[in-house]
Formats: structure tokens, C-alpha cells, sequence
């Protein structure tokens, strides 16, 4: 993949045991089942048209998400003290995000994690790979006001070995959802995150049978959305 970080789209023939429930379309990707392959298309995403929601965000549907929960203690007094002392007296929900993002990215250590963590222990420790700072990202984001979810997937990555691999990132809620990878520091994310799965760590459970069972096979063709129907996003409950 050619200059992986800053290319404006990026089209993708998925091959493996892909079913419907993997399949995510949204105002960054697309994704379309064909006969035995599934047809990815991402776009750079302009969050500066997006219509910024005023807080504090009342709507019903995206309380869910503002929640505190078993792995998001988004309510916990140093959750929300950090929340509020990385925010400031900023207002607006993207400068806050971009703020949460470069906090976390800049101040926790890299270093691979196979426990299960969750955004209080993230912020105890500052250390963890992706999954530690997807989960205090998203315990930040709620705390801070804004609706946020897990999300996990693929990366590529170009490293000794190139390829795409699994990795965990977040979803920011700025009148759309919008994704956000505090481990790249990147509020959109590049176009090589492939999105399968929403919600918490057991919901991503879902993906675990595709890790190592995927052929990936660039297509030098954009995908005309228009042209194309694709299957229904998924949603969480």
C-alpha cells in the first residue's frame, strides 16, 4: 500500500469466512457481499462539513453510549477529573475529541497487553497497546460529554512484515460517527482501517474467527457509491 496514512481512499477485495454481521457502511466505508468476496471501499472523511452538536448531547438514542459501564467507567471521579482537565474550557465536542485523542496517544506507553483492561486501569497504568488506548479514549470521551463506542478490526501496517492486522480504535459521536484511533493519534482515521465490529470487548469477539483466515487484494478502481447497494449497516443494540 502506497503511502498508507495519507491516501484519499482505498479499495479492497476481502476473501474468507466474511458473514453479513461483519459488514459495517457508514459515511467512511462501504461494504458490499459479492459472490465468495467482499467489496471494501474507504474514503477520507472531511469532518470540518460535519454539523457539530451542541452540548450537552440530550438525544435518547446516543444516551447508551454516554453510559458508564463494566469496562468504561466513563462516571468514575478520575475518569472525569482527567476528562475535564484535558478538555478545559473548550466547548466545541471536535476540539475536545481532538484533544482526548492527542492526550491519550501522547501520554500513554506502548507496550503489547494480553489482559483484559478497562478505561480506569488504562488511566492508572498509561501503558497498554491499542485495546488500553481505545477503552480510556472511549471512558474520556463519555466523561467529557460525548457519545463514544469501541470499535475493532484491521490495520495495515507497514513494518517488517506489511500487512493488515487486528487492531482496536474508538468511535466519536460529532453529528455523525466518526472514527478515532488515539493509538495513531489520527481524528478521522486513515483510510486502511477496516472496520467489522462495534461495542464492547465481547461484542468484538465476533471477528476473532476471521484473524489469520482473510486474503486481502487491492483494487485500483474507486467504488462509485452511488452505483452500488450496499447491505445494511450494523448497528448496536
Amino acid at each position: 500500500v502506497k503511502n498508507p496514512r495519507t491516501r484519499e481512499w482505498l479499495r479492497l477485495n476481502l476473501y474468507g469466512p466474511l458473514r453479513e454481521t461483519h459488514l459495517f457502511n457508514d459515511m467512511r466505508q462501504t461494504m458490499v457481499m459479492k459472490d465468495g468476496y467482499v467489496d471494501f471501499f474507504a474514503e477520507q472523511t472531511d469532518i470540518s462539513t460535519l454539523t457539530l452538536p451542541a452540548l450537552p448531547i440530550e438525544d435518547e438514542e446516543l444516551r447508551e453510549f454516554l453510559r458508564s459501564g463494566t469496562y468504561v467507567q466513563s462516571d468514575a471521579p478520575q475518569i472525569i477529573d482527567k476528562a475535564r482537565e484535558i478538555a478545559g474550557n473548550e466547548t466545541s465536542p471536535r476540539k475536545i475529541a481532538e484533544k482526548l485523542c492527542n492526550w491519550v496517544s501522547s501520554n500513554m506507553r506502548n507496550v503489547f497487553s494480553a489482559r483484559l483492561s478497562n478505561s480506569l486501569e488504562a488511566l492508572e497504568s498509561l501503558e497498554g497497546d491499542c485495546t488500553e488506548h481505545a477503552v480510556l479514549y472511549t471512558g474520556l470521551a463519555r466523561a467529557a460529554g460525548l457519545p463514544a463506542k469501541m470499535v475493532a478490526g484491521l490495520i495495515y501496517v507497514d513494518n517488517d512484515k506489511p500487512g493488515f492486522y487486528f487492531h482496536q480504535w474508538a468511535s466519536v459521536w460529532l453529528g455523525e460517527w466518526v472514527d478515532v484511533d488515539p493509538a495513531f493519534n489520527q481524528l478521522p482515521v486513515d483510510v486502511t482501517h477496516i472496520k467489522f465490529a462495534e461495542g464492547d470487548l465481547f461484542r468484538q469477539a465476533k471477528i476473532l474467527p476471521l484473524i489469520g483466515r482473510l486474503e486481502i487484494k487491492m483494487v485500483d478502481e474507486p467504488l462509485v457509491r452511488e452505483e452500488q447497494e450496499p447491505s445494511p449497516e450494523e448497528t448496536s443494540e
